[in-house]
């Protein structure tokens, strides 16, 4: 149940999203991992990425995006990331529902955010509907998604 509206802030020196001054997420830059079916080890952390609110660079934009608001992130399409999450309270009374959405598709089931005729059918047919967001805590980060139904990705690109 939402309480009120978030207070959503840039901290660590641009480099995180601060939600009730208790939820902090960062984007961490690292190398793709091949998507070969095959184990591989986990990829070195790069840094973090920077974040920029979409405000500032609003002429350099497309319109829908600037309307959409909210922050940026630069990355090169050869680039990955792993998004962590980190709570200040451990055992939340009130966890946070996130969810992710990587080119206009829900990372979580591969969906697509706006419905289309796929979806629709499915609802239609009575497909059960599938949990499509992380709750926070206890979840500590999310370094793979859904890129469509039955399709995952090694790593956020």
């Amino acid at each position: 149940m939402l309480l009120g509206p978030l207070d959503v802030t840039l901290g660590g020196q641009d480099t995180e999203i601060v939600i009730d001054k208790n939820l902090i997420i960062s984007f961490h830059r690292t190398l793709r991992v091949p998507d070969d079916n095959e184990q591989h080890a986990l990829p070195p952390g790069l840094g973090r990425f920077p974040l920029f609110n979409v405000q500032a660079f609003k002429a350099n934009l497309p319109q829908d995006m600037v309307e959409k608001g909210g922050m940026l992130l630069p990355m090169y399409q050869r680039e990955a990331m792993w998004i962590s999450f980190n709570s200040n309270a451990v055992h939340a009374a009130q966890p946070y529902a996130i969810r992710v959405f990587v080119g206009g598709v829900n990372g979580i089931t591969g969906e697509p955010m706006v419905p289309d005729m796929s979806t629709l059918l499915k609802a239609r047919n009575g497909v059960p509907i599938k949990q499509d967001y992380v709750v926070v805590p206890p979840q500590p980060w999310l370094d793979g998604v859904a890129v469509a139904p039955g399709e995952h990705s090694g790593s956020l690109t």
